[in-house]
């Protein structure tokens, strides 16, 4: 167990001090106030043929007429849609760390077309893309006869796996204002494969709201079993009318110290709930819960580790 033991505290330890991934664009991108094309630049590529690419931009004159984000910096990505089922879609292929995983970006809408507008307006969403471990930040029209207002919706996934979209009941999600930058947090679980948290803050007011989905997973629901996710994706449009318009900023991913290995249901405690929670991934082999050395098995090592992690409790 001495040999168990040095592992775990090796695990706990990469979890917790995993390099996050960010991007400001603030350096080393190609930019202007018309936009120059992103994919191409620093390994953003475009995954669907048939797509347009977002534009970098600087906040200085840029053509979308998006205000400049309160939290400073000269440059941003975004894109207006043009219609037509022409869709724009970046993407970037980045790790990701086990465990709990934090996702946070600046995003700010607005509307460049004739009315009435269509939906959706566009997305951030993790990838591979679509299915494994699909997770999506959907911005919608509230309403799209006036497109003055938008709702921070999701794109997730129920228990037994099958895909929702979702309005979050939380008022603050809803009746954004456009031209207005504001920060979408969300924050699973890569083991347990669980939605634990969204936040949304308005960086103008520095109001922010956040909620706790029940029952709400990636890909896969409470089962889980998909790849870990390996990238993300900004996309904006509609299938019918151009005007749909995106900026993106300040993308960041990171890991979240759960501050307690043992507590598998995350509620802050390791109690009667996560024991059996185990005893139930440890009999159906699920990986990678049942998984606590991290070697591809189920086996006594993992069992006895873990009882060794309940022990220490939160």
């Amino acid at each position: 167990m001495r040999k168990l033991t040095a592992t775990l505290g090796v695990t706990i330890v990469a979890g917790t001090t995993w390099a996050q991934h960010s991007e400001d664009f603030e350096a080393g991108y190609a930019s202007s106030a018309l936009g120059e094309i992103l994919n191409g630049q620093n390994d953003y590529y475009l995954p669907v043929d048939g797509s347009d690419s977002a534009l970098v931009f600087t906040y200085d004159g840029n053509a979308l007429g998006l205000p400049a984000n309160p939290t400073g910096g000269k440059i941003f990505v975004g894109a207006t849609g043009q219609g037509n089922a022409v869709f724009v879609r970046s993407q970037k292929d980045v790790p990701y760390p086990s465990g709990t995983v934090r996702v946070a970006l600046d995003i700010c809408s607005a509307y460049l077309g004739q009315l009435p507008a269509a939906q959706n307006t566009g997305s951030f969403s993790t990838q591979t893309f679509p299915g494994d471990q699909t997770y999506i930040h959907l911005a919608r029209w509230t309403d799209i006869n006036t497109a003055e207002t938008w709702n921070a919706d999701m794109v997730w996934f129920d228990a037994a796996g099958a895909q929702l979209t979702e309005v979050i009941p939380v008022p603050e999600f809803q009746n954004l204002l456009n031209n207005n930058w504001y920060r979408w947090t969300g924050t699973f679980n890569l083991d347990t494969n669980q939605v634990l948290e969204l936040t949304i803050t308005d960086l103008t007011t520095g109001a922010s709201a956040t909620y706790e989905p029940p029952d709400r997973y990636l890909f896969g629901g409470d089962a889980g079993g998909a790849p870990p996710p390996d990238g993300f994706r900004f996309f904006v449009g509609a299938n019918a009318v151009p005007g749909n318009t995106l900026g993106f900023d300040n993308l960041v991913i990171e890991a979240v110290d759960d501050g307690c290995a043992a507590d598998l249901d995350n509620d802050g405690d390791a109690d009667s709930d996560d024991f059996f929670a185990y005893l139930d991934a440890f009999a159906g082999d699920n990986l990678p819960v049942c998984d606590i050395d991290n070697d591809g098995d189920c086996d006594s090592d993992d069992f006895f580790g873990y009882l060794d992690l309940f022990a220490q409790g939160c």
